[in-house]
């Protein structure tokens, strides 16, 4: 079932296309969704999360998601450092603005 009602995708779909100009990124902070949890690493709220962040990505052909799952192993580190301590967390990233 959608977060976002048909009402409010609408007006966000007509705000998005009014205000939006260039590529912005919805960055999800969440983990994998599996049948086993190790305590001290649950998020309960990493599904719903996402399918909201969808959702929103979902409005716009110039609003995109990136999933960054923590408690995975990458070979080369990311480029940029972001503060999200622990999943179900999230930030905007667009162009920067002068």
């Amino acid at each position: 079932m959608p977060f976002i009602s048909p009402r409010d995708r609408q007006t966000l779909e007509q705000r998005f296309r009014k205000e939006l100009k260039r590529m912005v990124t919805l960055k999800l902070f969440t983990q994998t969704a599996s049948q086993l949890t190790i305590q001290g690493r649950e998020c309960p709220t990493c599904p719903q999360t996402r399918q909201i962040l969808e959702e929103l990505a979902s409005l716009s052909p110039i609003l995109g998601l990136e999933a960054i799952y923590f408690h995975v192993k990458r070979r080369k580190p990311k480029k940029a450092v972001w503060s999200a301590s622990r999943p179900s967390s999230w930030v905007k990233v667009g162009p920067a603005t002068t």
